[in-house]
C-alpha cells in the first residue's frame, strides 16, 4: 500500500515535471517573440531558473526509485557480489542523507520565499515560492526513494 501511494506520488512529480518543462518552453518563445512586438518580458530569467530547478528536482524521485541514475562504480566493481552489496546500499543512504539535507534547505527557502512575499521582477508579478516548494518536494521524494533502495532485498548496480 505505501510503495503504491509512493508510485503514484512519484508519477505525479514526473509529470508536474513535464508541465513545467511545457511552461519553460513557451515563455522561451514568448521571450524570443514578445520584444518583436514592443513587450519585453522582465520576468523570463528569473522564472527560468526556478522554473527549471523545480523541473530537475521533480524528476529526481522517479531516477533514484529506477536506480537510473549516474553512479561511479570504479571501486564497486571490483568487489565480490556480497561486498558490491554493501557498498551499494552504503552508497544508497549516503544518497539519501544528502538529499534530504538538501530538501530540508530547499524547504526554509520555499517558507522564506512566501513570507517574504517573493515575486519575479517587472510588472509580472509572478510568485516564486510554488517553485522552490516543487523543487524541495521533489528533493524530498527522491531521498525517500533513495532510502527504499537501501531496504531492498537485492541492490544491484544501475
Amino acid at each position: 500500500m505505501i510503495v503504491q501511494t509512493y508510485r503514484i506520488i512519484e508519477n505525479v512529480a514526473t509529470a508536474l515535471s513535464g508541465l513545467i518543462l511545457l511552461a519553460l518552453a513557451f515563455i522561451g518563445i514568448l521571450d524570443v517573440v514578445a520584444p518583436k512586438f514592443g513587450y519585453p518580458l522582465s520576468f523570463v530569467t528569473e522564472l527560468s531558473q526556478v522554473g527549471l530547478a523545480a523541473c530537475i528536482f521533480l524528476a529526481m524521485p522517479r531516477l533514484q526509485s529506477t536506480m537510473s541514475n549516474i553512479t561511479i562504480d570504479m571501486v564497486v566493481e571490483h568487489l565480490g557480489p556480497a561486498h558490491r552489496d554493501i557498498a551499494l546500499r552504503v552508497q544508497y543512504l549516503l544518497v539519501a542523507l544528502s538529499l534530504a539535507a538538501l530538501g530540508y534547505i530547499m524547504t526554509q527557502a520555499a517558507m522564506a520565499s512566501y513570507v517574504d512575499g517573493e515575486y519575479t521582477p517587472g510588472g509580472s508579478r509572478i510568485m516564486l515560492w510554488p517553485f522552490k516548494a516543487c523543487a524541495a518536494f521533489g528533493v524530498s521524494l527522491a531521498s525517500v526513494g533513495a532510502l527504499t533502495t537501501v531496504f531492498r532485498r537485492r541492490v544491484e548496480a544501475g
